[in-house]
Formats: structure tokens, C-alpha cells, sequence
């Protein structure tokens, strides 16, 4: 049984997607029929962001491309699909939500660490069926699957992180000249990033590129990586975390938003690019 059929999006998403590798049961449980069309990016974002831009849509990872929903593709089964919106919901009601009402949102802590697994899983999953995508999963299908296996079984520990940042950083901290607030309060992001990690300029510390996950939900931004990956980078500034802690909230620095234009490649259009760090290496172990 093949799925094609992908009615349900809107039509800019047909040239994305490669039919050719669409899967037939369930990504994660790997049993489960696939029913359903399930959002990479959660539906709710979209439906926040236009409660609270009063538009009707917006552009796709900051393209000229106006959308109205986000991408949708069977990739899990009702079952898991299910656990997934479950955590959604949690970071809707003590989150997002409150966040767009104005209405004091939540310290973010560690329960909205299964939330953003979840999402740069989805993330990771579906980049493969995606046309164009020349380096397949070759450097993070394990952190893809490690994130996999906690997804199913999220009583066992896991080596990776979350990094969270928001937008309010960014606008209490740069002049409003250097923002465009529209992007930075309403827009959406999503993407793989891979780097070797150097001791300086001659000299690599991993043999293997690292893979990090980021995407962007609003004014949410999120970093998903192997434990310690940002705390060993020379610029990193970090808050509100223990030791033992995975959710790390990130506070604003120069080299932060250099990071972010770093692995954006170069798309940060949150901020304009003369505010933008240019000469600091975002790839060195301090």
C-alpha cells in the first residue's frame, strides 16, 4: 500500500515532498497503519500565530512563500500520534498559549523536554522524503534513533538535550531598528545542521560531523543535540539549568544570535545582518 495522495496540503508542499519514499506503516513503532496526515511542524502553531498576528498566513522558513498551514505527511500511527499530541497539548496550555495571551507563560522546564524530542524526531524522519536532500541521514540517523527509541520508551535516559531561547531576548536586548519584529514573534523554522567540532584551526576534536536539530515555533526557538554539545562551545551562556538537568534555557548574547545566523546558514532574517556577528567560530571547544 502506497500513500501519494497528499490532498490535504496546501500545493506549495507537493514539489517537497519525494513519493517515492513515503512509508507504508508507522516511523516510530514500526507496526501501527498509517491512517492519518500528521503535522512535522504541530498544527497549533500555525493556529496560535494567526490568533495573534490577526493574518491568515505566513512564510515558509522565511522564503517568499506565503502558507497557511504546515506540512503534513503519514509518518506515525493513530496510537502514537495520540502520545504526540498529548505532550503538544501541555506546552500549548502552560506555553504557548499563555505566551500569545500575554497571560504569564510557564518557566520553561523539564516538561517540555518529551514535547521537543518530538519534534525534531519528526523533523529528522521526514527529511529523507524530502526531494533534493543530498545528504540523506547519513550523520544523524543516530541521534535520530536514539531520540526514537525515548520517544517509545521515555522512562529510559538518553544523552541529549534541549536548548531553548526566546524571542523576547532578542527585542529587549537589540534596538528595534535591528529587529523585524514580525519574523521574530510570528514566523516558523525547521532544519538539520551538521559540523565538525575544532580545537582551533588545524586541529578537528570529533572525527564525524555533529548533528543538531533547531527549529523555530513562534517566538520559541529550540536546539536539540547530543548532551553538553552547546556548554563545550567557546561562546555558549546558558541559565536556569542543574547539572543534571536536559532542558537548558539559553539568555541573549551577540554570539548567540551569530550561532543562530550560523546554523540558520545564514537565514536569521529575525535580525538584520549588520547586526549580526560575523567573525566569531561558532565550531570551537573552548
Amino acid at each position: 500500500m502506497t500513500f501519494t495522495n497528499l490532498s490535504n496540503n496546501q500545493s506549495v508542499y507537493d514539489c517537497l515532498i519525494n513519493g517515492q519514499k513515503l512509508p507504508q506503516t508507522c516511523l516510530l513503532c514500526s507496526e501501527g497503519e498509517l491512517h492519518k496526515l500528521g503535522h512535522i511542524i504541530p498544527k497549533f502553531v500555525m493556529r496560535w500565530l494567526k490568533f495573534a498576528s490577526k493574518k491568515s498566513s505566513f512564510y515558509l522558513n522565511n522564503t517568499e512563500t506565503e502558507v497557511s498551514d504546515t506540512l503534513a505527511i503519514r509518518i506515525l500511527c493513530d496510537k502514537c500520534e495520540d502520545i504526540f499530541s498529548r505532550h503538544e497539548k501541555a506546552f500549548v496550555d502552560n506555553y504557548f498559549k499563555k505566551y500569545y495571551r500575554k497571560t504569564n507563560p510557564g518557566v520553561i522546564s523539564e516538561d517540555i523536554y518529551y514535547f521537543s524530542l518530538s519534534v525534531a524526531w519528526r523533523i529528522m524522519i521526514s527529511t529523507p522524503m524530502m526531494r533534493g536532500e543530498e545528504i540523506g541521514d547519513t550523520y544523524y540517523r543516530k541521534l535520530r534513533d536514539i531520540v526514537g527509541s525515548y520517544l517509545i520508551q521515555p522512562n529510559k535516559s538518553i544523552e541529549v538535550d534541549v536548548y531553548v531561547f526566546l524571542a523576547d531576548e532578542i527585542a529587549a536586548n537589540l534596538p528595534i531598528k535591528s529587529c523585524r519584529t514580525n519574523l521574530l514573534n510570528f514566523s516558523i523554522r525547521q532544519g538539520i545542521f551538521v559540523q565538525n567540532l575544532m580545537y582551533n584551526d588545524y586541529f578537528r576534536a570529533t572525527v564525524a560531523p555533529i548533528p543538531l536539530v533547531h527549529f523555530k515555533l513562534g517566538a520559541y526557538y529550540f536546539i536539540v543535540a547530543c548532551q553538553d554539545y552547546l556548554q563545550r562551545l567557546s561562546f555558549h551562556k546558558i541559565i536556569d539549568s542543574s547539572k543534571e538537568s536536559k532542558v537548558h534555557l539559553l539568555r541573549y548574547s551577540d554570539d548567540l544570535v551569530g550561532f543562530l545566523n550560523h546554523i540558520s546558514n545564514g537565514g536569521f532574517l529575525e535580525v538584520i545582518e549588520s547586526a549580526i556577528p560575523r567573525d566569531s567560530k561558532y565550531d570551537r571547544i573552548a
